[in-house]
C-alpha cells in the first residue's frame, strides 16, 4: 500500500519497524482509481485475444524439448535408435489398437514390463511398481 518492497522486509521487528516510519510520516496512502468502463473494455479485450501455444512459455518449452529429443537421437548409436524404433512402433500398435491418442509413459504395464525385461532384469511386480 505504502509501496514497500515485501520480500525485504525481513523480520517480525523489521516489519513493526516499517510500520511506525510509515505512521511517522503521516504519509497517504497512494491514490487509486476504482474499475471503471475503460478497464472494463481492457479487460473484454483481453479475453477475446487468441493465444497461440507456440507463443506461450509452454510452447516455448515444448519446442525446447523437442530440440532435445532431436538432438538425443543424433547422438544415439545404431542399438539404441532400433531400441527407440520398436518403442515408437510399439507406441503406434497401442495407439491404432485404442483408437485413442493416449500416452505411453512409465505408469504404463506395458512399458514398464519392457523396461525391466529388455534390461536383463528380473523384477517382481512389487518391485517393478516400486520402480515406476
Amino acid at each position: 500500500m505504502h509501496h514497500v518492497p515485501k520480500k525485504d522486509m525481513g523480520s517480525k521487528r523489521d516489519k513493526l519497524q516499517m510500520w511506525m516510519d510509515i505512521k511517522a510520516t503521516m504519509k497517504p496512502p497512494p491514490i487509486f482509481s476504482p474499475w471503471d468502463e475503460k478497464d472494463e473494455a481492457k479487460l473484454d479485450d483481453l479475453r477475446k485475444m487468441q493465444i497461440k501455444l507456440e507463443d506461450t512459455a509452454l510452447g516455448h518449452q515444448t519446442t525446447i524439448e523437442q530440440l532435445k529429443v532431436n538432438a538425443s537421437i543424433n547422438k544415439m548409436d545404431l542399438n539404441e535408435l532400433s531400441a527407440l524404433e520398436e518403442k515408437v512402433q510399439r507406441a503406434k500398435r497401442i495407439k491404432l489398437d485404442l483408437g485413442t491418442e493416449t500416452k505411453i509413459s512409465a505408469n504404463n504395464p506395458i512399458d514398464r514390463d519392457k523396461k525391466f525385461k529388455s534390461s536383463g532384469c528380473k523384477a517382481s511386480d512389487d518391485e517393478v511398481e516400486g520402480a515406476a
